[in-house]
């Protein structure tokens, strides 16, 4: 580290702004190479994804079938995060080792990515269920009181002591989720364990999750717009797709282009490439504010 703070571009001291800048610097100059390297693996995957969205739409479906559709698309979504952030992460350890991305061939990236995996998939795997968790417990007050609505509504009140207690847990969660955007950097880019970079987050982030909230806001918006832009086509598809079922219902009947379908798969596909791509507006940012917070956490140790 001690090195990395002297020669490195990225483990250096910046202030709020400075952070994003340089993280949307890096994005712009470098963005060629995560295209060209990320776009091999996540068109395969984008492409069932699509297909699946497509033929079997989820709207069509009821019972065990729904499960099984959304453990499929989460078997699609884990699979192309395995190949893109691992690819992701190597680049940016590359970045913070050399202080620029080498311009390698795919072969030399794999090499490096598969040694990611593992921890990314245990990553993954560990913060999905950490929100399931959490989620289930911001909610279950909500959901208790909603059991004993009728009850409470026989009595002419309405029961609000559940939404306002999940209403504080959300807040509290929010609160604690924070930091957490730290711990995919001390885990994918270091050495620590899993727990190891769970604790590190907060002991690093909750001295500065003011800093934190304002990035992870931003950057948040950010990629919720990118992505948004780039599933619009198709969400305007399920409303054509909508709209044409009311006509039906009325006994009319629409006709539609030859390439509708075609164009529907294309929209899908592009919309599960979207995520993926906006994604690098919270996860470069992120990493620039955890290279800056060690950095700064380093100097002043080395100054006391």
């Amino acid at each position: 580290m001690d090195e990395q703070l002297q020669t490195s571009p990225l483990y250096k001291s910046r202030g709020f702004s400075g952070r994003l800048l340089e993280s949307f610097k890096f994005l712009e100059k470098n963005f060629k190479q995560i295209f060209k390297i990320s776009i091999l693996g996540l068109v395969p995957v984008s492409v069932l994804s699509a297909l699946t969205m497509t033929f079997f739409p989820i709207q069509a479906m009821d019972g065990w079938m729904v499960v099984v559709w959304c453990l499929l698309m989460m078997f699609f979504a884990l699979v192309a995060s395995l190949y893109f952030h691992s690819f992701v992460y190597v680049m940016l350890e590359k970045y913070g080792e050399l202080g620029y991305v080498p311009c390698m061939k795919l072969k030399a990236w794999w090499l490096l990515m598969k040694k990611k995996m593992g921890r990314i998939l245990l990553y993954d795997l560990f913060m999905a269920a950490f929100v399931m968790i959490c989620i289930l417990i911001v909610f279950a007050p909500f959901i208790i009181s909603a059991t004993s609505m009728d009850a409470e509504l026989a009595t002419g009140s309405m029961p609000v002591w559940g939404i306002a207690l999940s209403l504080l847990l959300f807040l509290g969660f929010t609160f604690a989720f924070v930091p957490l955007f730290l711990m995919p950097n001390f885990y994918l880019l270091g050495s620590e364990s899993l727990m190891g970079a769970f604790t590190s987050s907060y002991r690093l982030g909750i001295p500065h999750w003011g800093s934190m909230f304002g990035i992870a806001l931003f950057t948040l918006i950010l990629a919720f717009i990118g992505e948004a832009l780039g599933a619009l086509p198709y969400y305007i598809t399920e409303l054509i797709n909508y709209l044409i079922a009311l006509s039906a219902e009325d006994g009319n009947m629409v006709t539609l282009p030859f390439y509708y379908l075609s164009l529907r798969i294309v929209f899908a596909f592009l919309a599960s490439i979207a995520t993926y791509y906006a994604s690098l507006l919270v996860v470069v940012p992120m990493t620039f504010q955890y290279a800056s917070l060690v950095t700064m956490k380093k100097e002043k140790e080395m100054n006391i």
